[in-house]
């Protein structure tokens, strides 16, 4: 099996907690039930997983750190969960998020500065990536709210990349780094409760 959706149900519960080792997984979307608990480790397992999605749950957990170093991992959407803690601190992986073309972890309940060192490493976001049109891409059906709409990502992901912090606590400075970012066709950082200024030099 290499797709498994299982999006917009009643589903209850934790989430499936292991993943074995000889994971295939392409694509994962749990989106828009009523999961909770926390986001099982063995997911490290899924090293061919492309995309997950468990936005719209009640996940309680910090941000997945660990799993920094999966190497096809194209789409990481993580919004209107119960993520709290720092996004910004040291990592111990030299790789970041190889193939990362979209993160959205908005409205959730992440503090502190923004998460420079992301921006200085996202590989797929500071330089052209060739993608080739795959069973991931034919079977996507994650979606991101774009200034108010609903867009499927199989429609956008060939050209686009996006981060999403907005709705959370982070404070500080908006980072220079972020000029790496020269692919990155959509930043949101909107919210009352983010609480950022520009650095100016």
């Amino acid at each position: 099996m290499k797709i498994f959706h299982l999006n917009a149900n009643k589903f209850s519960g934790l989430l499936p907690s292991t993943f074995s080792n000889d994971c295939r997984l392409v694509s994962i979307n749990l989106g828009t039930n009523k999961l909770e608990g926390r986001l099982p480790r063995s997911l490290n397992n899924c090293q061919y997983l492309k995309g997950l999605d468990i936005g719209n749950n009640r996940i309680q957990d910090e941000f997945p750190f660990w799993m920094e170093g999966l190497p096809e991992l194209r789409v990481l959407v993580l919004r209107s969960n119960k993520f709290g803690g720092n996004m910004s601190r040291p990592s111990s992986n030299k790789i970041l998020f190889p193939m990362l073309q979209v993160l959205d972890v908005s409205n959730n309940e992440l503090v502190g500065s923004l998460p420079q060192t992301y921006f200085k490493n996202f590989k797929a976001m500071t330089e052209a990536i060739g993608i080739d049109y795959d069973s991931f891409l034919a079977n996507l059906e994650m979606k991101l709210t774009l200034k108010g709409q609903d867009q499927l990502l199989n429609r956008l992901l060939e050209t686009f990349t996006s981060i999403d912090l907005s709705s959370n606590r982070f404070s500080g400075i908006i980072p220079t780094s972020t000029e790496k970012l020269k692919i990155l066709k959509y930043l949101n950082l909107s919210h009352k409760d983010i609480y950022l200024h520009l650095l100016v030099t």
